[in-house]
């Protein structure tokens, strides 16, 4: 027996705003760390750090596992157009990412998951990093 159950958009943003603030919180803990990346990966844009790569492997990873006609290279574009489209407008950040990842569990799960590095993306990812990952998986 399956119940599907529809969240408000309201409720929705409530919820992400919510784990987004306790995600914030646990960050901050290691922001020396994050910093110190930061400053590599902008100091050294030609060979990207080990942590670039590793968070644009892990958003095309993610990408894969979401439901959608999109392929995962798109869809991942996607998501580093509507994280870096809306700065620091979170709720057009938050409509933006929930009008692409839509509605399902698996959808809302990796949406929370996203929202919760939105920072590291910003900072790590870029687009030549994506299409990287797509070329080494063969997705290209």
């Amino acid at each position: 027996c399956t119940t599907t159950t529809q969240l408000s958009l309201t409720t929705f943003c409530n919820l992400l705003r919510n784990y987004a603030s306790s995600t914030a919180r646990q960050n901050d803990a290691d922001a020396s760390t994050a910093a110190a990346a930061a400053t590599t990966t902008k100091n050294d844009k030609q060979h990207p750090s080990s942590s670039s790569n590793a968070t644009s492997k892990w958003l095309y990873e993610l990408s894969s596992k979401i439901p959608t006609p999109l392929p995962p290279l798109q869809f991942s574009l996607g998501i580093l157009s509507a994280i870096t489209t809306a700065s620091n407008d979170e709720s057009k950040l938050q409509s933006s990412l929930f009008e692409l990842f839509g509605e399902g569990e698996t959808s809302i799960e990796a949406l929370f998951e996203v929202m919760g590095r939105t920072d590291e993306i910003k900072r790590d990812v870029t687009e030549g990093g994506l299409r990287a990952v797509a070329e080494l998986k063969g997705d290209v």
